[in-house]
């Protein structure tokens, strides 16, 4: 009986043994890989400078760049998971020849290339980019504290689906997923020990915007709108704009609506040459195109609320006028004056009170020279 008494007084204050459930448990983080991104903003000079966010027209090849770090305990792990994850709006479109993948120094120097050795997918419409390792460890031999894993690729805006202005700008965000160390879960068998699990980063965000020319046709002196006057918009390389916002070499002309307007979607920032191809009925040509240039001056920080300043140099201020800025929808309004022309069939008219003063001056001159020609005759 007393034995019995004490086993159950041992029952009682024996302690259950300690049972840790890894999907109730936060990971434990070590130091974690940081992804940024950089799109590409061409220089008058053509140098591409990589910032957080760049202008573009339609269709152009804009780059860009993914910047992925290594943890600073990269040594301690056996195999290491490593995934770019980068999503592209439906106004940009991904050129999947143009993937390149690269380990460089925090210099830039390429210490090797990865393109062939990384799992690269995306899908078929061009919104997505995943460029995976499964095990990094077995691709490079790695420096944490100076190397990086670089993704570069080439988008475009797509001309049905670009939006303007920088309230509506086309945007791309990346993540990386990567290798952490957590917990295993403890049992009668086996102590608590590392758990290999994958974790994602921050988000990084970059901007594109494009800007929208509107052409308003107006007769000089009424205002009134006119119609079916014809134009040409070309860059500042000599390629035409077409009405989608992308180029060509072939001229193309655009009329006016009922309204006296037309758009050329799509523009970066640039010098272009608006012509006029032919005028409303009964008016003149403009002699020579009109030379405007669209300036974003973009600041390195996209969150700056003046971040970007939509600006226009013109260079005929007589015909043309700029009517609007607004660089939140990317529209810059351009108001082009025409006068009338003289009909050379209808003789001038003159007021009739100029003929009566005419023709009494011409008899006054008259009469004072046939005056002169009689006092001259009697004198001699």
């Amino acid at each position: 009986m007393r034995e019995l008494l004490l086993a159950a007084f041992l029952c009682a204050f024996t302690v259950s043994p300690l049972v840790i459930h890894a999907e109730e448990e936060e990971p434990i983080k070590t130091e974690t890989p940081v992804v940024t991104k950089f799109v590409g903003e061409r220089d008058a000079r053509g140098t591409v400078h990589y910032q957080k966010h760049a202008d573009a027209d339609a269709g152009m090849a804009i780059p860009y760049r993914l910047h992925g770090s290594l943890p600073s305990n990269w040594d301690e792990f056996d195999n290491y998971y490593y995934s770019f994850d980068d999503i592209l709006e439906d106004s940009l479109v991904l050129d999947p020849a143009s993937v390149k993948v690269e380990q460089i120094t925090s210099g830039g120097a390429v210490k090797k290339v990865l393109t062939e050795e990384a799992e690269i997918t995306h899908e078929e419409t061009g919104n997505s980019l995943h460029v995976t390792f499964p095990d990094l460890k077995q691709t490079i031999d790695a420096d944490p504290t100076t190397d990086f894993i670089r993704v570069s690729y080439e988008a475009s805006l797509h001309p049905e689906r670009m939006t303007h202005g920088r309230a509506d700008s086309n945007d791309n965000v990346v993540s990386l997923e990567y290798t952490v160390k957590g917990i295993q879960a403890a049992s009668f068998h086996r102590k608590i020990q590392p758990a290999t699990q994958t974790d994602t980063s921050v988000e990084d965000l970059v901007k594109v915007y494009t800007w929208k020319l509107r052409v308003q046709k107006e007769d000089m002196d009424t205002r009134k709108a006119l119609q079916n006057v014809e134009f040409t918009l070309k860059d500042s390389e000599g390629q035409y704009v077409l009405s989608n916002g992308t180029r060509s070499d072939q001229e193309q002309a655009y009329k006016t609506s009922a309204d006296g307007l037309l758009e050329f979607p799509g523009l970066d920032a640039d010098v272009y040459y608006l012509e006029e191809k032919k005028a409303a009925d009964g008016y003149q040509l403009l002699e020579k195109p009109v030379e405007i240039e669209i300036k974003s001056n973009l600041k390195e920080d996209y969150t700056l609320e003046d971040s970007v300043k939509l600006e226009s140099v013109l260079d005929n201020e007589k015909e043309a006028k700029i009517t609007l800025t607004d660089e939140q929808n990317g529209v810059l309004e351009l108001s082009i004056l025409n006068r009338k022309t003289q009909d050379p069939s209808r003789p001038s008219k003159v007021p009739t009170g100029l003929i009566q003063s005419g023709s009494m001056w011409l008899g006054l001159l008259l009469a004072s020279g046939c005056g002169v020609w009689i006092v001259s005759r009697k004198r001699k």
